[in-house]
């Protein structure tokens, strides 16, 4: 089975609305690069928008389809558990 993590990176014209293209950059290069110094076996895949700006960063994990919210750093080892709780079970 393929498992993603699905990362919105919709970024608005303006900053007079949230939106998670502008707020998660440093987070999600954390992410990806303890990922791959674990050899997580997950495909990061990129979409437009996850349709939930207001709770962003947003992230899901596919296909079980759990979202993270609000993601900051202090989330990244958290997330980097689940996705391996997920993939083992």
């Amino acid at each position: 089975m393929d498992y993603r993590l699905v990362i919105c990176n919709n970024q608005r014209l303006t900053n007079q609305k949230k939106s998670c293209g502008l707020a998660n950059a440093i987070h999600i290069k954390q992410l990806k690069k303890l990922m791959l110094q674990q050899q997580i076996p997950i495909i990061i895949e990129y979409r437009k928008c996850l349709g939930q700006c207001e709770k962003g960063p947003n992230i899901r994990l596919a296909p079980s389809g759990k979202n993270f919210h609000y993601v900051s750093d202090a989330d990244i080892s958290a997330i980097i558990d689940e996705i391996k709780w997920f993939i083992d079970s």
